[in-house]
């Protein structure tokens, strides 16, 4: 879990820069498909067999499979069996319908529905591009997973020195290189802390894990008495020297193998990173990025004009650019929206360029307006990921039928939930249903007005599988009979772990 949340704050922490030409070289591509790619089954393993039809619908054994085994309804309110299973097929085939008929409809043209999903399409799209570009492109040797496994097993003794900026850094490295200084006496003079002026800047002795990740990997790089670069940090920089290493000698080959798939994912993370960030830097230094100081100059001043004329009852200010916020923009820069704001060897980005796409992106996820710096950094990203786009448009990736079955699958989700919602507005709750989930609130015991409710542990959960099977019906009525394969349901039944008490619910919606 410790380092699930590293991976998910690397991207982040990679937005510290201000120099445009270096800096989107460092960002990291869309750390967040780590997950996503990894999880899939070789093409060699997949079950292609159509075990479902609906109209011009198919549903494969091993999309089912897929499918079932995250589905946290599966089994929840029918018995174990085939019942369930048909019912959670008819859930997937339900989700698939409601995709493509807004599809044919173009519903996906206009209003909220075309803003989630060229935004979905295109962090789909992005994740394509990391899978070709990174993570297709890794291999990992034997050889790599034991020297891995080795360090796992390793404590360095290690010391280090603290700097706000990198030149002194820089600088402090020089004068121990030169003998000019030790680092005893650094110590005295950066740290404030007791302890680690009295222990010369000792952080003791660590293994791999303890460290944030870009000073563990240097650290495990030194030999005793060496001593580091500048290594940055989200906080500043570090220099590192390592006094001395131990090893675990009672090292065996059992523990090896039983730690090989930790080991392995471990090892192709940190390639993957590696990778993708060699890849954006390849892919964006030849451009020569610049930022337009003076047009960011205009574009920051009316920002923070238009936020302290803001009345206090209109609530928190957002630290993000709002619609509503952005129209405030568009009026005050009226006359500067065609001024370049960032500039690249093949040509601009224009104000009017930036304020328009990101009203295509959602909130949470544009630049955010809280300081100065900040929206550089985010800035930066926002160019970025045009570049990266334009990279995956030209490979024409849009197409890409992994891409077209991400989509579909979250906005068919979304569009199956919303359709719940509605109709769960709608029902009509019978009074003795209401009584009895009332009574079961208060702790009181009560023997359901009608034994289907003993299986629902509130209000909500009954109308929402009221809603569930209203949808159902309704799709099938409109569409005609869906066409099972009733001897794979009744094999699949049998593989099933139905004793399972773990249920996630686990519906990806749009960002």
């Amino acid at each position: 879990m410790r380092r699930v949340k590293i991976l998910n704050n690397l991207l982040r922490i990679h937005r510290r820069f201000i120099h445009f030409k270096t800096a989107m070289g460092l960002a990291l591509l869309v750390l967040g498909v780590l997950a996503a790619g990894c999880g899939r089954q070789s093409e060699s393993t997949t079950d292609a067999r159509v075990i479902a039809r609906m109209d011009r619908l198919t549903i494969t054994a091993e999309e089912f499979r897929e499918f079932y085994e995250l589905d946290p309804l599966l089994g929840e309110w029918e018995d174990p069996g085939t019942g369930a299973l048909q019912v959670s097929l008819e859930r997937l085939m339900v989700r698939k319908w409601l995709y493509q008929d807004s599809l044919a409809r173009g519903a996906f043209k206009a209003g909220r529905l075309k803003t989630i999903f060229s935004w979905e399409i295109r962090q789909a799209m992005l994740r394509q591009l990391f899978r070709e570009e990174v993570q297709e492109q890794v291999a990992v040797e034997e050889q790599e997973l034991r020297q891995e496994y080795v360090k796992l097993n390793e404590e360095v003794f290690v010391r280090h020195l603290f700097f706000p900026t990198l030149q002194q850094a820089r600088q402090a490295r020089r004068q121990l290189v030169r003998g000019e200084a030790t680092f005893e006496q650094l110590a005295r003079e950066v740290f404030r802390d007791s302890l680690l002026i009295e222990t010369g800047g000792a952080l003791g002795w660590v293994r791999a894990g303890d460290l944030y990740r870009s000073l563990e990997e240097q650290v495990f790089e030194l030999r005793p008495g060496e001593i580091s670069a500048p290594v940055k940090s989200p906080w500043g920089y570090h220099i590192l020297r390592v006094d001395s290493i131990r090893g675990n000698p009672l090292l065996r080959e059992g523990d090896f193998q039983s730690r090989k798939n930790v080991l392995e994912r471990r090892v192709r993370i940190r390639k993957m990173q590696a990778l993708a960030s060699r890849y954006i830097q390849d892919l964006l230094q030849p451009k020569v990025i610049r930022l337009k100081h003076e047009t960011f100059n205009r574009l920051w001043h009316a920002i923070r004009s238009s936020q302290n004329e803001r009345s206090p009852v209109e609530g928190l200010k957002t630290p993000y650019l709002t619609n509503a916020f952005l129209e405030q923009l568009r009026e005050a820069l009226a006359a500067d929206l065609d001024r370049p704001l960032i500039q690249y060897k093949d040509g601009v980005f224009t104000l009017r360029d930036f304020l328009n796409d990101i009203e295509n992106i959602p909130v949470t996820n544009r630049c955010r307006i809280s300081t100065r710096f900040q929206l550089i950094n985010d800035l930066g990203i926002w160019v970025r990921d045009q570049f990266l786009l334009r990279e995956a448009h030209r490979k024409k990736l849009m197409s890409h039928p992994r891409v077209r079955e991400e989509v579909a699958e979250v906005l068919g989700n979304y569009l199956y939930q919303q359709c719940l919602y509605q109709i769960m507005d709608t029902l009509t709750v019978p009074a003795e249903v209401r009584r009895y989930f009332r009574a079961r609130s208060e702790g009181k015991k009560v023997a359901p007005a009608v034994d289907s409710l003993a299986k629902f542990f509130s209000l909500t959960e009954w109308r929402y599988y009221q809603a569930q099977r209203l949808l159902h019906d309704r799709i099938l009525r409109q569409v005609g009979s869906l066409e099972i394969d009733s001897e794979f349901l009744r094999e699949e039944a049998t593989r099933v772990d139905w004793r399972s008490p773990v249920k996630f619910f686990v519906f990806r919606l749009p960002s």
